[in-house]
């Protein structure tokens, strides 16, 4: 008998909004994802699959690139 084994898969939100940062002190607006500059990593492995579920909540379209 052989039992096959799917690779697993991991699963984020990420919500994208503006943001007030202040690199050297002042502050400044950003895109933040999950309240955060910069965004999340990714801590995965080789064959992952990986499902992010986007929310955008800018007043324009964000585009991702990988």
């Amino acid at each position: 008998q052989v039992i096959k084994a799917e690779d697993p898969y991991l699963f984020f939100t990420w919500k994208v909004m503006y943001g007030t940062i202040s690199p050297l002190g002042v502050p400044q607006k950003a895109i933040m994802i999950n309240d955060k500059f910069p965004g999340p990593n990714l801590n995965t492995t080789t064959k992952n699959n990986i499902v992010i579920n986007v929310i955008n909540n800018l007043d324009e379209p964000f585009l991702f690139t990988w």
